[in-house]
């Protein structure tokens, strides 16, 4: 088949903790909030110990080898891109139940059906009924139909209904045939801080209405802009928004206009020159096309749960909608406002400019064609050594699916998330070869349509193999296998909201440098820290409370279950076909590959 080398196309109160590794305390930055965590969750250590005697077996039993023999299966054209739903997912999904059987460890899916008795023969008792190693997961597959929009404009003058073209003027797919119509109020940036007393919320009634809303916040350019100052801009400018963790700060706007009680959201974009505007006819994404990529027309589809539809979610449930500049202008128009008006006069003020729109409202609705489909979670389990403990459980999981094939090109998905996948099975071996066997049980589960919504580890949270009260953490793995690049690193500040000193990038070594998010908790941290010392893993660390992301640890977030999300680096490869196994570097997925192990026998073993 076709393949492509493009680029992009288009998720603690441990400083005592960290003390003995922090061969570049950064003395110098006391008082200094970014400097100070800096210092806590930079991680370079100078020299490696010997793995303890009673995970060495296991431990020495994960190589890049082992790692890169899964590896070259699960990322093979055989798969065809392993896109949920499909022969090739399917396939996968054998394969690694195939691998658990073999290592002996217990199925944790669903119950396989008994044969029929056959003439004469009795019945199977319950008790014999044998589990699978496979979750069924039931799904809807929605594909584009047809949609409109209308912007309705009522006064003195009569009746004015503008219509809108899907794909052109804005985007929007829903989860279900629908038809949503209510009065606009615009909401600036949908912003409230008190102590900046500034509140884009403030005074107006949002429920059953639909809520224009600027995408960044206020000043998002300015130095001087209080929010990027202080505490602030930890906040703000340093919210990923390029990284696996998904975009923080809209999901925290979401979830505040959830709480108002809004209907909806109209995203417009506050720097459609780098993100893309509709209106310009970037359809999908902020980059431009390019030459060394394929552009491959396909009908798009949606794929969401058949049950669970008003189940919390880790980006909020409000049907949200892209708009683009020139129809947000069409809403504005009966206020005599352009939204780059209203913009300026906010970020000039830092006040708050929002308004209901006098006699406007907003109608979008969409008719499409669909079917039922299924895929299956992979879920093996190793059964806790002690008595007790065992009743308490530690998930480690990675999504096998990727996104298929597009044309005559094959997304094999290497690193995203062949590698998580791969190091989970690696992880899943060494564990059953290791003579010693963790106190607390551990769950292997491989989640099925983390790329259409995180559907698989939704559902898992919803039907449980163990009860989630039990489960004591949720170890993600997803892209572990490839290496940032020097240059890469010099835009780490950019790409994570930390700015590193020259002397400290100078210390960073790609061949083991990576970047791990974990739930704020000195369990967490201590099980991560103390696995290192074997390791050696140079680790920044994104210590967090907030139970929203891009990745399968976000439904266990949403939980209460503390995780850690361990992820090397974003490529340029990222979703595209040049993501191949020849790309990856099987020492730095070794490395990380054997962090997993430890650090789950340490969570599982306290």
């Amino acid at each position: 088949m076709k393949k492509n080398r493009g680029c992009f196309g288009l998720s603690v109160s441990t400083l005592l903790l960290f003390l003995t590794l922090q061969p570049f305390a950064l003395s110098q930055g006391k008082g200094d909030p970014q400097k100070e965590r800096m210092a806590k969750n930079l991680i370079l250590p100078e020299k490696v110990l010997p793995a303890p005697e009673r995970v060495r077996v296991g431990f020495e039993g994960i190589t890049g080898a082992t790692n890169l023999a899964i590896l070259n299966y699960l990322a093979s054209d055989t798969l065809e891109g392993r896109e949920t739903g499909t022969r090739g997912y399917d396939a996968a999904a054998e394969y690694a139940g195939s691998l658990f059987s073999l290592w002996g460890l217990q199925p944790g899916g669903d119950k396989e059906q008994p044969p029929a008795p056959g003439f004469m023969a009795p019945p199977v008792p319950p008790k014999e009924v044998r589990k699978s190693f496979l979750q069924q997961v039931e799904m809807k597959e929605l594909f584009d139909g047809e949609g409109k929009a209308l912007v309705v404009v009522e006064n003195r003058g009569g009746k004015r209904i503008t219509p809108l073209t899907l794909g052109v003027d804005y985007l929007y797919q829903a989860a279900k045939d629908e038809t949503l119509r209510a009065p606009v109020v615009f909401l600036g940036y949908g912003i409230t801080e008190k102590e900046l007393k500034y509140d884009d919320l403030k005074g107006l009634d949002l429920k059953g209405r639909w809520v224009m809303v600027l995408s960044d916040y206020p000043g998002m350019k300015s130095q001087d802009s209080p929010f990027n100052k202080g505490a602030f801009k930890e906040k703000y400018s340093s919210s990923p928004r390029s990284m696996r963790g998904g975009d923080r700060l809209w999901t925290m706007k979401v979830k505040a206009l959830e709480r108002a009680g809004a209907l909806g959201i109209l995203r417009v974009e506050s720097y459609p020159e780098e993100r893309g505007d509709l209106g310009k006819s970037v359809l999908r994404a902020a980059r431009l096309p390019r030459d060394d990529r394929p552009i491959l027309p396909r009908e798009r589809r949606k794929l969401s749960l058949l049950e669970g539809e008003g189940e919390e979610t880790p980006w909020g449930r409000l049907p949200s909608l892209s708009l683009s500049r020139q129809s947000a202008d069409i809403l504005l128009s009966s206020a005599g406002e352009t939204v780059e008006a209203l913009k300026a006069r906010i970020d000039g003020s830092m006040r708050s400019a929002s308004f209901a729109l006098p006699g406007v409202s907003f109608e979008v609705s969409q008719v499409s064609k669909g079917r039922l489909l299924k895929s299956s979670n992979v879920l093996a389990f190793l059964e806790g050594s002690d008595p007790l403990l065992k009743e308490d459980v530690v998930v480690i999981g990675a999504h096998l699916d990727h996104l298929g094939k597009r044309g005559d090109y094959i997304y094999n998905g290497a690193d995203d998330n062949g590698s998580g996948s791969a190091a989970l099975l690696a992880v899943a071996r060494a564990m059953a070869l290791n003579p010693v066997k963790p106190k607390r049980t551990i769950l292997f589960a491989l989640w099925t349509g983390e790329e259409e919504g995180l559907l698989g580890s939704r559902y898992y949270t919803l039907h449980p193999a163990f009860p989630l009260k039990k489960t004591v953490a949720c170890l993600n793995l997803d892209m572990v296998s490839r290496e940032w690049s020097k240059e890469s690193l010099a835009g780490i500040g950019r790409f994570m909201g930390e700015s590193l000193p020259p002397e400290t990038l100078a210390k960073l070594e790609t061949s083991r440098f990576a970047v791990f998010s974990l739930f704020d908790s000195p369990d967490i941290y201590e099980a991560l820290r103390v696995g290192n010392e074997a390791v050696g893993l140079q680790m920044m660390l994104r210590p967090t409370k907030e139970s929203f992301g891009g990745s399968d640890y976000a439904p266990f977030a949403l939980k209460g279950i503390p995780w850690i999300f361990y992820f090397a680096s974003m490529t340029e490869d990222y979703h595209q076909p040049g993501d191949e196994v020849d790309k990856i570097s099987p020492s730095l997925m070794e490395k990380i590959t054997r962090l997993v192990y430890l650090t789950a026998f340490n969570l599982a073993d306290k």
